[in-house]
């Protein structure tokens, strides 16, 4: 068994006691390297997997990087979430009122009742408020089902974002991944740009390391990391700048950010924008209701009382306590009226339209972190996106270059016999040396990345020989393709013969001979360069470029500190003095306005910029320089001992230019037809790229972003304008492609682009785009390419990293309010229907006598009333919110920030499918139906509230297309839910018509009756039909006139 001589806590008091400085590490735990050892690791091999049984033995002991999570809300703490809501809070006390008041006072039929009638009287009483909780009820269980189901998807996708692949050392593969939930005490994890730190530990090797701790300390700045100064690293902060390598040493609720989750608690749903407004209108319309209930309840009781005067004084009638019955049913209609006048179902539908949407999304590779997000893409009106894996399949390959000074457009004209042997070695080992040593990159299988196949157990293999597995690059894909090239022919040539025999520690201390094959970047990286390494700067947004100091050895013996350089074309090339020729001797640069005949010309930075850089950059091609430069020993005097305070800008002049590479990202497949759609739909695309302005502009005309009247720009230049002139600059040009971009020039174009009341949604993927991404009003992050910063800053992650999924979720923006507003256009006419019929037939109802002389009360009844609301409510929340999105979505403008809920078009819907249903209802209800049958009070008001209902289930259909289509059935074959809830409403109103008695007050129809309403229902068809056939005509009137008045508009101004 093998023992530790640190337990757990010790381990988590290394962070705990931070405070106490580096010197805690030394004095207390014998050192970082002591730790290292006791821990049974190692810094250069890492963790030893493959003794299953000491690493289970591990795991027992330290446990894994598992946190905790928040409490499970279950199914039932909904359902008392969703009751505690005033509207509804207002409708259960009613519903109590009306069940006790119809128990108290039952209704009379002026008749000897036995005790048995009585009984059954008061039941019948208790009806209409026992309704109204059993509508709160389902209301309730609806909206807390899908709050659950969300609930529990978005579990699985936090899971699922949380889950990310760590980049660790073990069994001496310096390019393994894990899982962050695998990690364990004594893992080696590497640290990049970008990286979320996944456990406690300390630094063992750093570069320029700074991470962001703001979450854990709330201290905004960026904090420097150092194994000298600060090697404390805490999990839940996130790596800003630079590399390191660091010890494991607590996981999961040992470590810090696992004890903070462990005191948190889960915070509450926050309403969406949309839920907000649609809040407002119920509550607007809500007010409209108790104005009609009340209306109707005095209209009703007034009506009531001058009726019983009249009877009461022609000594007809007289007044009793029986009349306080009557009373009770006023109240309970005016009740009704409310429940049904309060739009309960709006925030339903916004919920399930949410909830359908989240998970159809995830289909389209668009995972929701945010779900304001959805409607909010929707409404975008430009989209600033990355190239690289966006645009891009993000697979770089070097196709041309610069080498050995000629320039080839193909390098299978590269040879190991053009490269000459210069001074400081030959040629080619430089180049290879420069593209190997000052890399993060690392090629591996593809079976071992997450796009692989897991059930793959291949071991990475070290000599990397390129056979039949595919492999990619990790970490960085433009650094990939760099070693790509050492890989494959015919850089790999100089080293395909002959093994060497590399001695490896093991972290036991004892050493073991391992044959390696000369071949591949892993033998000048791992053999060749192995302890040569002196220190490096890692790439950096703002430097352009990146840069390692390696010991060389020259062709005289001696050796000496190189530094080798690799970045932006532009920028490497300024810091370069010399270039090497054909015949391997380091040329000066001559300065560009001092070249006189053509030969001096030849050897101009200007020269070498037109007919290289530009050349391959006007072929859509990115532009890399790689230089190196012999440090004199002199130079280090004077230099901190400490190696982190050393500055890149310090060594980087006067380089030696070996090479321009020209690296190729082919287009995504589609990425131009889906740009052209985006542009049909409204939205302007622009390009924001790190590429220089010939390359971006070339691959932005490939993808149509880069339109004739287009215009790009570079970011220096950029932001050298004045705020004045950005917004001008955007007003008057359409600005499509912005180069050489640093992630400020994105935040400063998506902040003028928002105070002009553009809706902005941004891409981005690395560390320094979350600003960006937090200020757009939808961030979309790249889910493969995008660091851990960039993810945790965005709204929607895109799983695929495809512009096409970004097209999606456009489309699936639209959708969520295109069907939101159908649900509106429904409710809406519902609702204005329900309240004047119930206010007109009120203020008749005492002209009207039934059989047996009494009053003709309003023909919806409570029970009725309240099937109607659920109809429109929940059936329809659920028929119309849950409409797949279609792709004539792309063919309309985008509706921007301030587009109305209802629009001029769906109040002439609402209206006329109002008037009309108001004109039927009216018609059989007054006795319209005796045209043809012989009349009955109770057989017509059921054929009235069968109307009104065959009404809604046509209006229905007619609201699934709301934007003046004639084919309201286009699709519908599709819509299984609609289907569904079409067939349940006809089903149950069959069975309420037929067999409601008492309870619904109804008569059962027969079959010629049930024809007659059923037609009047389905004639909300062609009226709809005929709205529609005047809308577009009266459009197309309307912008014939407009464009005349442009035409004369232009002719006056030639004037």
């Amino acid at each position: 068994m093998v023992q530790y001589a640190f337990d757990a806590e010790e381990l988590a008091n290394i962070i705990r006691n931070r405070d106490d400085g580096p010197a805690m590490i030394d004095n207390k735990y014998g050192g970082a390297e002591n730790i290292v050892k006791q821990l049974h690791t190692s810094k250069t091999r890492g963790l030893d997997t493959e003794d299953k049984a000491a690493f289970q033995e591990r795991i027992a002991e330290f446990k894994q990087n598992v946190m905790p999570q928040a409490p499970y809300v279950g199914f039932i703490r909904f359902f008392f979430r969703a009751l505690n809501d005033t509207m509804l809070i207002i409708l259960i006390f009613m519903a109590i009122i009306s069940i006790v008041l119809g128990l108290a006072f039952p209704e009379s039929h002026g008749t000897a009742e036995t005790e048995a009638e009585q009984v059954v009287n008061r039941l019948f009483g208790a009806i209409e408020g026992l309704a109204i909780l059993a509508a709160v009820f389902i209301v309730s269980f609806v909206t807390a089902y899908n709050d659950a189901k969300k609930e529990k998807k978005f579990r699985e996708l936090e899971a699922e974002e949380g889950n990310m692949d760590i980049k660790v050392i073990r069994n001496g593969d310096t390019s393994a991944e894990v899982k962050v939930d695998q990690l364990t005490v004594g893992d080696i994890v590497r640290l990049s740009n970008g990286d979320a730190v996944p456990a406690d530990g300390i630094l063992l090797e750093s570069e320029k390391l700074e991470t962001d701790e703001s979450s854990m300390t709330g201290e905004s700045d960026m904090i420097k990391k150092s194994t000298a100064k600060d090697p404390f690293l805490l999990s839940g902060t996130t790596v800003n700048d630079g590399t390191g390598l660091m010890l494991v040493t607590a996981v999961g609720t040992n470590s810090e950010w696992g004890r903070t989750l462990e005191e948190l608690s889960g915070g509450g749903h926050k309403q969406t924008p949309l839920e907000e407004k649609l809040e407002d209108l119920a509550a607007t319309i809500g007010k409209i209701g108790v104005f009609f209930a009340t209306l109707t309840f005095l209209i009703l009781l007034i009506g009531f009382v001058i009726k019983k005067v009249i009877d009461t004084s022609n000594g007809t009638g007289n007044w009793s306590l029986s009349d306080l019955s009557e009373v009770v049913s006023f109240i309970v209609i005016a009740v009704t009226v409310v429940v049904v006048a309060v739009p309960e179902g709006l925030p339903l539908a916004v919920t399930i339209a949410l909830a359908y949407s989240v998970n159809e999304m995830m289909k389209d590779n668009n995972l929701v972190r945010h779900l304001a997000a959805c409607e909010t893409m929707g409404g975008a009106t430009n989209i600033c996106s990355d190239k690289t894996g966006t645009l891009t399949q993000n697979k770089m390959k070097v196709v041309e270059g610069y080498f050995a000074g000629r320039f080839h457009e193909n390098l299978s004209s590269v040879s190991e016999e053009i490269f000459e042997d210069t001074e400081d070695g030959n040629g080619m080992d430089i180049l290879i040396n420069a593209f190997c040593t000052n890399s993060i990159a690392h090629l591996v299988p593809l079976s071992e990345t997450k796009g692989g196949d897991d059930k793959k157990d291949k071991k990475l293999n070290k000599n990397l020989k390129m056979d039949k597995e595919e492999y990619v690059a990790t970490v960085n894909k433009t650094e990939g393709a760099l070693l790509f090239m050492v890989d494959e022919t015919p850089f790999n040539l100089r080293s395909k013969e002959g093994d060497d025999i590399e001695i490896e520690e093991l972290p036991d201390g004892t050493t073991k001979e391992v044959t390696v094959t000369k071949r591949g970047y892993r033998y000048y990286r791992d053999i060749v360069n192995k302890g040569k390494r002196v220190h490096g700067w890692p790439f950096s947004s703002k430097r352009k470029m990146m840069s390692t100091i390696m010991e060389a050895e020259l062709p005289t013996g001696h050796t000496v500190k190189r530094l080798y350089n690799k970045g932006a074309s532009e920028w490497v090339i300024k810091d370069c003095r010399y270039f090497v020729d054909a015949d391997g001797k380091k040329v000066e640069f001559i300065e560009d306005d001092a070249a006189q005949t053509e030969e001096e010309q030849q050897r101009t930075r200007a020269y070498f910029i037109e007919n290289y850089i530009q050349r391959m950059a006007n072929n859509a091609l990115r532009t890399l320089c790689i230089a190196y430069r012999n440090i004199e020993e002199s130079e280090f005097d004077g230099l901190s001992e400490n190696k982190a305070d050393w500055e890149a800008e310090y060594f980087e002049h006067d380089m030696v230019l070996c090479a321009i590479v020209g690296i190729e990202d082919p287009l995504r497949e589609g990425v131009d037809d889906s740009v052209e759609r985006c542009q049909h739909a409204g939205i302007l695309v622009r390009m924001v790229t790190g590429d220089n302005i010939d390359t971006a502009k070339a691959i932005a005309r490939k993808c149509y972003i880069l339109t004739d009247d287009g215009f790009a720009i570079r970011g220096p230049d950029f932001r050298e304008l004045t705020s004045e002139q950005i917004d001008e600059t955007l007003k008057k040009t359409k600005l499509q492609v912005m180069a050489r971009s640093a992630p400020t020039d994105k935040l400063l174009l998506v902040k003028h682009l928002r105070a002009m009341g553009e809706v902005v949604a941004v891409t981005g993927d690395g560390t320094n785009d979350a600003p960006a991404l937090h200020e757009a009003d939808v961030g979309l992050a790249m889910g493969i390419a995008g660091t851990y910063v960039a993810r945790s800053a965005s709204d929607i992650v895109i799983l695929d990293d495809n512009f096409t999924s970004i097209v999606a979720a456009v489309k699936w923006g639209r959708s969520i309010f295109e069907n939101i507003r159908k649900f509106l256009q429904f409710q809406v006419t519902v609702n204005v229907v329900a309240l004047v019929l119930t206010c007109i037939t009120a203020v008749t109802s005492y002209a009207i006598v039934d059989e047996s002389g009494h009053a003709n009360k309003p023909p919806l009844t409570a029970v009725q009333l309240l099937w109607v609301n659920l109809i429109m409510d929940t059936f329809a929340a659920l028929a119309l919110a849950t409409e797949k999105p279609e792709d004539e979505l792309l063919d309309r403008k985008p509706y921007g920030r301030s587009e109305p809920l209802i629009t001029k078009n769906m109040w002439s819907a609402i209206l006329t499918q109002a008037a009309y249903q108001l004109f039927v209802l009216c018609f059989i209800y007054y006795g319209g139906l005796a045209l043809f049958i012989a009349y009955n009070t109770s057989r017509n008001n059921t054929a009235v509230f069968n109307a009104f209902v065959f009404c809604q289930i046509f209006n229905e259909l007619v609201c699934r297309k709301i934007s003046n289509e004639f084919n309201f059935f286009k699709n519908f074959h599709k819509s299984f839910i609609f289907m569904g809830v079409i067939l349940i409403t006809l089903v149950m109103q069959a069975i309420i018509v037929q067999f409601g008695w008492r309870i619904a007050s109804t008569e059962g129809l027969n079959w010629y009756q049930w024809i007659m309403t059923v037609l009047f229902g389905s004639l909300a068809l062609p009226v709809g039909f005929l709205r529609t056939g005047v809308a577009r005509f009266l459009f197309l009137i309307k912008a014939l006139v407009d464009r005349r008045n442009e035409e004369k508009a232009e002719a006056a101004e030639k004037e």
